[in-house]
């Protein structure tokens, strides 16, 4: 292209705000807005940045806008069911990710936003459906086992919630809060079997967290060693 048009300065906020850069991201979504507001994806684009800034109510605004453009686009209603959620908002976050639904079956951004909800709601078992229904249609969808682990955690199906977490630090999915999961689930499993948890065997699943969490582990692998493991804390 022979200069920043609004297309390529919003293409380039998207990029940016997934890299975590939100400040650069931000300056760039205004750019392409100043160019020109009334396109779908400058619209969305700025929506994105101002819920990566927190600014949900005005991403709402945003978001809304790029809605009435492009009334049958996922990403734009999942990004609202999103920023609904943040806001504390239920009952406007599934409308949002329902009409997704409607449109796309088989989107995980959606399947996860549905799963995320019933967690809140307390509904374990409708979140642990919804968390593998976007397993089964991304198996490497990392929030999706995150979501799934946490379910089950809550739930109280220990082994199910520390294979999920290894599922999830496989993938690297929110690698501090998945390996947090993880170490209590594992502390909760010694505790049932009745079998002390001292300082060194917190150190020693803490060590785990960090093996599961290695960019070169085989997923086979890490399936073999969880195994073991857990057999190695009940005995």
């Amino acid at each position: 292209s022979s200069g920043p048009t609004e297309e390529l300065l919003a293409a380039k906020a998207t990029i940016l705000v997934m890299a975590g850069r939100v400040d650069e991201a931000y300056g760039s979504s205004t750019a392409a807005l100043m160019l020109r507001a009334d396109l779908l994806s400058v619209l969305l684009a700025h929506g994105r940045v101002l819920a990566a800034r927190r600014d949900h109510d005005l991403a709402v605004e945003y978001l809304r806008r790029a809605l009435v453009l492009g009334p049958n686009n996922c990403t734009v209603l999942n990004l609202l069911g999103d920023t609904f959620q943040q806001l504390n908002e239920p009952e406007q976050a599934k409308k949002h990710f329902d009409l997704s639904i409607a449109i796309d079956a088989e989107q995980p951004a959606a399947l996860n936003g549905l799963a995320r909800l019933e967690l809140a709601a307390g509904d374990h078992d409708n979140a642990i459906a919804f968390s593998r229904k976007a397993r089964e249609v991304d198996a490497e969808n990392a929030s999706a086992y995150l979501i799934l682990a946490e379910a089950f955690a809550r739930k109280g199906s220990t082994i199910d919630s520390i294979k999920a977490y290894k599922d999830a630090m496989v993938r690297n999915a929110d690698p501090r809060r998945s390996r947090r999961g993880y170490v209590a689930e594992c502390l909760a499993f010694r505790a049932a079997s009745g079998k002390p948890c001292d300082r060194g065997f917190v150190r020693l699943l803490v060590r785990s967290a960090c093996v599961l969490q290695q960019p070169v582990l085989n997923p086979k692998t890490a399936d073999r060693f969880v195994n073991a493991f857990i057999a190695a804390i009940d005995s």
